[in-house]
C-alpha cells in the first residue's frame, strides 16, 4: 500500500508499506514499510513547485 503522508514545496514524501500473504491462510506478515522522498524537477533538474507542475501536467 503506498499513501502520499506530506506535501511540501517542491517536495513530496510517499509511505510504502507492503506484506506478505500465504495463499491458502489468514492474515499478513509486513515485510517493507519505507517512505520515499520525491522531488519535483523541471528540465534543467533544477526544483520547481509541486502544485506547479500538478496544475500544467493537468492543463492537456
Amino acid at each position: 500500500m503506498g499513501k502520499v503522508t506530506k506535501i511540501g514545496n517542491t517536495r513530496l514524501k510517499v509511505n510504502v508499506q507492503i506484506y506478505l500473504e500465504q495463499m491458502y491462510s489468514e492474515g499478513r506478515e509486513l515485510a517493507v514499510h519505507v517512505d520515499f522522498t520525491f522531488v519535483a524537477i523541471d528540465e534543467d533538474k533544477k526544483p520547481v513547485q509541486v502544485i506547479k507542475l500538478f496544475l500544467m501536467n493537468n492543463q492537456i
